[in-house]
């Protein structure tokens, strides 16, 4: 008897997270992504990447803002281009970052 009774449990269980997991499916697959938002002024402007046909790439509004003790001292964008063959080696920088408790996520090229 008890056997039966875990059976259905078991089987209403199931179906509720079943039904719940289309739901979800359901409700994820409808939305809309969108960059129409408020951001904050740091991350407003996407960095972009272009590749021409001398197979030389440019990265676009590259962000260098410097920063002083407790202010932004000057914000700027720049472009930038690469022949990739002249890229030896790519740096990530951020252990050096955590040192000094940075929290950066920046790459360079040498």
């Amino acid at each position: 008897m008890k056997i039966i009774q875990m059976k259905k449990v078991l089987r209403r269980t199931l179906l509720v997270l079943l039904i719940a997991a289309l739901v979800l499916l359901i409700f994820v697959s409808l939305r809309e992504p969108s960059l129409s938002r408020t951001w904050d002024e740091d991350v407003s402007i996407l960095a972009g990447v272009e590749l021409s046909n001398d197979e030389a790439v440019t990265f676009t509004q590259i962000r260098d803002w410097r920063y002083a003790i407790s202010s932004i001292s000057s914000k700027k964008y720049f472009d930038a281009s690469f022949d990739p063959g002249d890229i030896v080696a790519i740096v990530d920088v951020r252990a050096t970052a955590r040192r000094f408790r940075a929290d950066s996520a920046h790459f360079s090229c040498l």
